[in-house]
């Protein structure tokens, strides 16, 4: 079944990948390096080359124009269509976190203990939210846009969008590190250094679910569309949980696995070994794809994300390697 995915370009950059975006005409990659490329009409351009400091998020506004990139250096930088647009420096501040509205060219940034709300378009700080807890280890905007979730220690403070008086809190024992929210907005999910996950209905945040003794603090949680499903990676292993009669079960564990994305569409989930073959499953569980060796192999981490139609996936691994691929599904 290796006709399934075709390889359409490959390129490398100077370190690892650590972040993978993409709007509807092209996509965008950074890496440790402090590298930004974006590949569009075949050809790759770099936005940013090789710096002291890494980037370690990168994103793309829901419009497609704005693209947001930030990390070890504490500025954040946005391009408009390809150009320079704003400049939002954090002096001595990692900034690992930001997140776009899903409608709005406005922007989430995590600053420390601070989360700022920025209206890109006009260039205006719209709002400053105190998260005193501790640093915000994550942020994530309601699908719908109307509320913003932040995690940190004590659990996950989640603000109404234009409300940002006082938040709402998914209280957990320790501290929240990785959000996501299901694709309808009717669950966040929540996983703690103390090696759990905890799921909660966004109307009913003071009783949520709590899944213990995972093999290890979660890398990534990722919703399958279409249904109550969600993936995590711990220590490697890829473990689903679907939702039904007001309870989660556990539907598979599966071979060791360094990178995960949800088709944005379809119940299908693409995942990636070390010695870099793909995977492509539903939300039952059922393998519909394995391509062996499509890519180099890679023994720590992948990125994979797909594109907003869902036809392509882009792969990056530790090794500063880049893959875009044409899928037939």
């Amino acid at each position: 079944m290796s006709d399934i995915l075709q390889l359409l370009w490959q390129g490398q950059l100077s370190d690892s990948i650590t972040a993978i975006t993409t709007s509807v005409n092209r996509w965008a990659a950074s890496s440790a390096a402090g590298e930004v490329v974006c590949w569009e009409n075949a050809a790759l351009t770099y936005y940013q080359t090789a710096q002291d400091f890494s980037i370690d998020c990168l994103a793309y506004a829901a419009d497609g124009h704005y693209l947001a990139a930030s990390g070890q250096a504490g500025i954040v930088q946005i391009w408009r269509d390809g150009e320079p647009w704003q400049t939002i420096p954090h002096p001595r501040t990692w900034i690992d976190r930001l997140h776009w509205h899903p409608h709005l060219p406005i922007l989430a940034v995590a600053v420390g203990k601070l989360v700022q709300i920025w209206d890109t378009e006009n260039q205006k700080l719209l709002a400053t939210l105190p998260f005193d807890r501790s640093s915000v280890f994550d942020l994530a905007w309601h699908p719908a846009g109307s509320h913003l979730a932040v995690a940190g220690y004590g659990g996950v403070a989640v603000w109404q969008w234009q409300h940002w008086q006082q938040y709402e809190l998914l209280a957990v024992e320790t501290s929240a590190h990785r959000l996501a929210w299901s694709e309808d907005g009717s669950f966040l999910a929540a996983a703690t250094l103390d090696r759990q996950l905890t799921i909660a209905k966004l109307a009913e945040l003071e009783r949520p679910w709590i899944i213990p003794d995972l093999p290890a603090k979660i890398r990534q949680i990722q919703w399958f569309a279409g249904t109550p499903t969600v993936a995590i990676i711990s220590d490697g292993e890829l473990i689903c949980w679907q939702y039904a009669d007001e309870s989660w079960h556990l539907d598979t564990a599966s071979n060791i696995t360094v990178g995960i994305a949800t088709h944005p569409q379809l119940s299908i989930l693409a995942s990636i070994s070390p010695a870099g073959s793909i995977s492509l499953q539903d939300s039952n569980c059922t393998i519909l794809a394995q391509i062996e060796q499509t890519t180099n192999p890679t023994t720590e981490r992948a990125i994979l994300q797909w594109s907003l139609l869902g036809d392509h996936l882009a792969i990056g691994n530790s090794d500063g390697q880049l893959g875009w691929w044409s899928i037939q599904l």
